[in-house]
This record gives structure tokens, C-alpha cells and sequence, in this order.
């Protein structure tokens, strides 16, 4: 038998526990004394990581962790939540001028609470929750505003022949 090497294990990071070798870590975590959030390091890492980043360490037969995310990296931004932002904005510039406003209003509303939820989902992947949340409000405000200029115009067209029916 060969060197093993000595892994360290922590709830935190910094109150460090152990030493132990690998077999022994094995030990203990096929038989659930140290859990899948534990925090273990070992010479040789940079930084400590979750005992489920590590299922090699897991004995064969015994229950494993999930595999690992495969996303590797700092979190995207929600190209959806870009999306609502942008037709949001659009909508309420451009909206006024053609018919397309109601449009682009939905389509914000819609784009937003699927980023919302996207960025809920998978925070460790996506990020974008604040334009996710400007892009639909924005586009509740002018869907409002929309919908009552239509009921104020309509009124108001159909005002003058009201009247000259009472006649």
C-alpha cells in the first residue's frame, strides 16, 4: 500500500477537521458520517471544496452524489432578461408612434418572468434578475398606459355621437 493522501475536512472552510486518510474518508462517507456539503481539502487544491464535487471519492456500490454541474465559470447573463429589458424600452419609446407598443409590452412582460425564473432556477449560471424585473415592470407600466389611452380615445370618439343622438 502506498502513500495515501491526508484530506482535511470543515462545515465552513475554516474550523478544519481531521486528519484523514482517503480510505478513511471513503469510510465515512459511504456511510453518511460526513455528508455530500461537507467542505474537504487536500495538498494539492486550491480551495476547499463539497464532498459531491468529488465522487471519486465515493466507494463503488455505495450511493454517490449527483454529478457535478458541467456549467463551469461565472454566471451568464439571461439573455432573456436583456430581451424583456430591451422590448420593454422599445415598446414604450416606439410604442407611441405605431401600433406595436401593445406588442412589445407582452412580449416584455412574458420574456421577464421567464428570465425571473430562469435566474431563480439556475443562480449559479444566470444572472440578469434586475433587468428581468425593469423589463417586465416596464412593460406592465406601459401596457397600462396603452390600455387606458385606447379606453380614453374611444370614449372620446364616440362621445360626439352620443350626443347628437340624445338630440
Amino acid at each position: 500500500m502506498g502513500l495515501e493522501k491526508i484530506w482535511y475536512f470543515s462545515e465552513d472552510g475554516h474550523d478544519r477537521k481531521g486528519p484523514l486518510t482517503e480510505s478513511e474518508l471513503r469510510q465515512a462517507l459511504s456511510h453518511g458520517r460526513i455528508s455530500e456539503q461537507m467542505l474537504l481539502w487536500t495538498a494539492g487544491m486550491n480551495t476547499w471544496m463539497p464532498a459531491r464535487m468529488l465522487p471519486h471519492l465515493y466507494l463503488p456500490g455505495t450511493a454517490q452524489p449527483p454529478e457535478p454541474s458541467l456549467h463551469i465559470g461565472a454566471p451568464r447573463m439571461s439573455g432573456l432578461a436583456i430581451a424583456s429589458l430591451v422590448l420593454s424600452l422599445t415598446g414604450f419609446v416606439l410604442g407611441w408612434c405605431c401600433c406595436f407598443g401593445l406588442l412589445l409590452s407582452l412580449l416584455a412582460i412574458i420574456f421577464g418572468h421567464m428570465a425571473q425564473s430562469q435566474i431563480r432556477q439556475q443562480p449559479q449560471r444566470w444572472t440578469g434578475a434586475g433587468l428581468a424585473i425593469t423589463g417586465f415592470v416596464v412593460g406592465y407600466i406601459s401596457l397600462a398606459l396603452y390600455l387606458t389611452i385606447m379606453v380614453i380615445f374611444g370614449v372620446a370618439r364616440f362621445l360626439p355621437n352620443m350626443a347628437a343622438l340624445s338630440r
